[in-house]
């Protein structure tokens, strides 16, 4: 990861384990949206629904996919919004 690459933080909102892939659901000021992610992105052998994670995210052939995935230990709130925002 170069050091001006943006990173960005949000939810595992959806996992098939047998698939080997989910949605991140992402918090921004304008609202929510959800972005794919492949296991393989993810550099440890599970994942589940609601940890908090972050990623950087690229372009792909069928739209925006989470790279680089690494697990955060609680949710950032204060980090991306500060303390006022309410999901």
């Amino acid at each position: 990861m170069s050091p001006k690459e943006k990173r960005s933080m949000g939810q595992i909102k959806f996992y098939s384990h047998t698939k080997k892939y989910g949605f991140i659901k992402v918090f921004r000021p304008t609202g929510m949206e959800d972005v794919f992610f492949h296991i393989s992105d993810y550099k440890a052998d599970e994942i589940y629904k609601d940890w908090w994670v972050e990623f950087t995210i690229e372009a792909s052939e069928k739209g925006k996919q989470a790279v680089n995935l690494r697990r955060v230990s609680q949710p950032p709130e204060s980090k991306l919004f500060g303390t006022d925002f309410v999901y």
